[in-house]
């Protein structure tokens, strides 16, 4: 799901990345990739963030293995700074795609965070994919109130149409559930969304 601000880690960055990638084995079919990136977020501008990504994937099993790292700021009034600690796990092979991410967060002020989900697709053919996704977020605590944010989970069913390498069309039905928090009591939200994506 798109995280507001920096809920785990900056949705949007200026900045520099490297990356590379090996291919290994005797055809090449395995590959070892890194990524390694500084910038800085719009919400705390005078601070830069720093992070990597490590992956290998194992290319006739159709498994990706990644871990990944990030270090910032989460406030430029209060002293903030965090940790990001990630996974990744992607199936993709035949009929079979399975997107699987974990974060979890240390934190110089108020409560650590956790963030994961699990999104397994099934492809009906060259242009039909279906999809389910469950998506749990526990958003620690503002770091300027320390108020608890409360976790918030969804189950997401989708439907996506390729009828060319240009267009991508998806359908997508959404449930949450957001718990009490110290302020707020727990509720509930059901959301349609269709979209699209022109590439030229």
């Amino acid at each position: 799901r798109p995280f507001s601000g920096q809920t785990m880690f900056p949705n949007f960055s200026d900045g520099i990345q490297v990356y590379g990638t090996a291919f290994l084995g005797e055809l090449g079919q395995d590959s070892l990739s890194y990524n390694i990136y500084t910038g800085n977020f719009a919400g705390n501008a005078t601070f830069f963030n720093f992070g990597g990504r490590l992956a290998y994937a194992l290319g006739d099993a159709g498994l990706t293995f990644g871990i990944n790292s990030t270090y910032g700021e989460r406030s430029s009034t209060v002293d903030s700074e965090y940790i990001v600690y990630g996974a990744d796990l992607l199936y993709d092979k035949g009929p079979i795609l399975w997107k699987n991410e974990v974060f979890a967060t240390s934190e110089r002020r108020g409560r650590d965070r956790l963030a994961f989900y699990s999104q397994p697709a099934w492809r009906l053919d060259d242009r039909w994919t279906v999809f389910y996704r469950f998506d749990f977020l526990d958003g620690g605590s503002d770091v300027t109130t320390l108020e608890r944010t409360g976790n918030t989970i969804e189950h997401a069913v989708g439907l996506t149409f390729k009828p060319n390498k240009n267009v991508h069309l998806r359908g997508i039905f959404t449930y949450k559930d957001f718990a009490s928090t110290d302020t707020k009591s727990s509720a509930d939200a059901q959301l349609v969304e269709m979209s699209a994506t022109l590439s030229f």
